[in-house]
């Protein structure tokens, strides 16, 4: 069997290997719209902003839910550039790191989508910011502060698409601060709490039934179902 013969008989067992694991289980959601895997806080958010700005329609949802996410895709350069400032105290990596995420494909796609991705990108990134200033603030209340909002960006992050939570297993000391077991325990500590609420909170779905939660709200019609774009 010559080399090329094997470069084929490989590349097709690929090929099968790919039909199988893209076909297969296509019927994943049983035909039922309540099975919605991704998170809620983004369709929750879009559909009352939508409705406060009387773009409740179909394609109303669409373009704001896409421009929310051209938005947070804006904050999130904005974010790159802060963190990477403050890791490397220099203005040059800052930038070289904010245009480099800029000049990338995949976020300028995703800033064109109604997705889930650029929310949850944009607040893990936040909840990083806010822990860099945690590990080396040292004031108490900052700490404290910081904590809270490490905390809530975490579990928005998690609330946008579900994901493991991020915990640091080590980090070494810093001379002048406190350990890193007493910086990181509180944070710690509120964004897991922040990640079992989410998996205990009622799932949604597309038809938001999570906005019968406040009767009387547009929001909780069974009209204002909508799809995602």
């Amino acid at each position: 069997m010559t080399a090329r013969i094997k470069i084929i008989l490989l590349l097709l067992l690929i090929l099968i290997l790919t039909a199988v694991s893209r076909l297969y289980g296509l019927d994943w959601d049983q035909g039922s719209g309540r099975f919605y895997v991704y998170g809620t806080f983004p369709v929750v958010f879009v559909k009352w902003l939508a409705v406060s700005l009387n773009l409740d329609s179909y394609t109303g949802i669409m373009h704001l839910g896409r421009r929310v996410s051209a938005l947070l895709d804006i904050g999130l350069v904005l974010l790159i550039f802060l963190i990477t400032r403050r890791i490397f105290s220099a203005g040059r990596p800052a930038l070289l790191g904010a245009f480099f995420y800029v000049a990338s494909v995949l976020p300028i796609q995703l800033a064109h989508f109604y997705a889930v991705d650029t929310f949850m990108v944009f607040f893990l990134v936040l909840g990083f910011y806010f822990l860099i200033h945690l590990y080396f603030s040292r004031s108490l209340f900052l700490k404290s502060l910081l904590s809270i909002f490490l905390g809530l960006s975490f579990g928005l992050a998690v609330a946008s698409k579900i994901r493991p939570p991020l915990c640091p297993r080590h980090c070494p000391r810093v001379s002048g601060l406190r350990s890193s077991y007493q910086t990181f325990t509180p944070p710690i500590t509120i964004t897991i709490c922040c990640y079992y609420l989410r998996l205990f909170f009622p799932s949604p779905g597309p038809t938001l039934s999570l906005c019968r939660l406040a009767p009387g709200h547009p929001a909780a019609e069974p009209q204002s179902n909508f799809q995602l774009a």
